[in-house]
């Protein structure tokens, strides 16, 4: 592609070397549509680590004259089908109005269009996909202006262990709970999870489950901020019933926990295995000191998991939303929730 910006601004694919600027880029926007930051440099080192992800071919960084980078994007088209590549874009503040997210978005189209000739069957509906706060008229005007529709609302949801007492989980009997151990068999937590996701809103079956896995296992065990003793599974005998998945900081926040995910598998649902796990979770990082815990949720999810967070204290933070732009029209394969 070639890129049109202001004179003096030049665009490449991001290296190694350039981390620390593109999380000062990160960050700068993330202050802007939050007033909180977004990234500790290790946390976007793991990301680019992630197995199928190809900095050369996948992010494009665009540095200003005076060495700063004023706007980064990657696009996300690991999942086999890359049937909803996903485009991260984002612009220091002081950059805005230049055109440049305009151009960052522009080169993801182009990569999203490469989705094409690797998607196998000319039936299926490809879908380019970003987000952004509904706050934040900048980038809503961008993606809209762009002709991307809102696809789907998520809301960010809180709770502060300081103002909000943390209720005793109460397990159905049969029902244990433990942390993940990596250096086991993690095929059954993968499978669990997969399970429990299938019937979430967006959700693809992988074709290539040998890739995705090792994608899994990276997120869950080859990241710095995820720590598998503070991520647990319910068990029931020696069946998983539901796992939840943490971070250990919330953007920039590093009294809060992230949940990261949270599901049961269907045979084990309406025994109050989420609010459970959901629980545990709190109990075990205010041990460690941590005063609150965030998470965001579809607000549409088929299992009315808003209302589940509101019965362990959450409350509403900030709503975002997913913007969708067709790539190719066709048949959609993921799940509808």
């Amino acid at each position: 592609m070639k890129f049109e910006l202001p004179e003096g601004f030049t665009p490449r694919p991001a290296t190694v070397e350039d981390a620390e600027a593109v999380v000062a880029c990160f960050n700068a926007a993330h202050m802007d549509m939050t007033g909180t930051p977004e990234f500790e440099l290790h946390e976007l080192l793991d990301d680019w680590k992630s197995p199928g992800f190809d900095l050369a071919t996948k992010t494009i960084v665009v540095y200003a004259p005076n060495g700063d980078a004023a706007g980064y994007a990657e696009i996300w088209d690991v999942d086999d089908p890359p049937v909803r590549p996903f485009l991260f874009v984002r612009v220091q503040p002081r950059y805005y109005n230049l055109g440049i997210g305009t151009q960052l978005s522009q080169w993801g189209f182009e990569k999203a269009q490469e989705c094409i000739e690797r998607v196998e069957d000319p039936s299926l509906q490809i879908g380019l996909r970003s987000y952004t706060y509904l706050n934040h008229k900048p980038s809503v005007d961008l993606l809209t202006n762009l002709n991307l529709e809102q696809e789907r609302l998520y809301i960010d949801m809180e709770i502060d262990f300081t103002q909000t007492a943390i209720q005793t989980p109460k397990w159905k009997e049969g029902i244990a709970v433990k942390s993940i151990d990596c250096g086991a068999d993690l095929q059954p937590v993968y499978e669990a999870f997969l399970d429990g996701w299938q019937d979430h809103y967006g959700f693809i079956m992988p074709q290539d489950k040998e890739a995705d896995f090792e994608r899994f296992k990276h997120n869950l065990c080859n990241q710095d901020e995820v720590k598998p003793d503070y991520c647990y599974v319910a068990m029931d005998g020696d069946e998983i019933a539901g796992l939840l998945l943490t971070r250990m900081r919330y953007w920039g926040n590093r009294d809060y926990v992230y949940v990261d995910l949270l599901t049961v598998r269907p045979k084990w649902r309406g025994q109050g295995i989420a609010k459970a796990l959901l629980l545990h979770t709190f109990a075990e990082f205010e041990k460690l000191g941590r005063t609150g815990a965030a998470l965001d949720v579809d607000a549409s999810s088929l299992t009315n998991a808003t209302k589940l967070y509101e019965s362990v204290g959450m409350h509403l933070k900030r709503t975002k939303a997913t913007y969708e732009l067709i790539v190719r029209p066709g048949k959609k394969i993921i799940h509808e929730g």
